[in-house]
């Protein structure tokens, strides 16, 4: 929950170099974690890498959580994840532009 709350914050600051919310090492994104944190981690990966280029993220944390969630989500099937990231891409971005934007 206060990851969470850092994730809000960061947000809302705009400051996406805060994706240390999350814990900024593989080890922490290698722990367990709900599917949906799952989720929200690769999301604010991918919006940060998109928006801010790739070195704005910690790049062992964004990698592990992609290869968590491609694992638990879909079976390790790459292609699966890729279908569901073009789908859901426009949605979480917004989403996430919306929050960055403190709206």
């Amino acid at each position: 929950m206060h990851q969470e709350k850092q994730l809000g914050l960061a947000l809302r600051s705009g400051s996406f170099l805060c994706i240390m919310a999350f814990g900024a090492s593989a080890a922490v994104a290698q722990q367990p974690m709900s599917m949906e944190r799952l989720e929200r981690a690769f999301w604010v990966c991918d919006y940060t890498a998109t928006t801010r280029g790739v070195f704005a993220t910690h790049i062992e944390h964004c990698t592990a959580v992609t290869d968590g969630l491609k694992n638990e989500k879909f079976g390790g099937d790459f292609g699966a994840l890729v279908v569901w990231w073009r789908q859901n891409k426009p949605t979480e971005h917004g989403r996430l532009k919306a929050a960055d934007d403190g709206r």
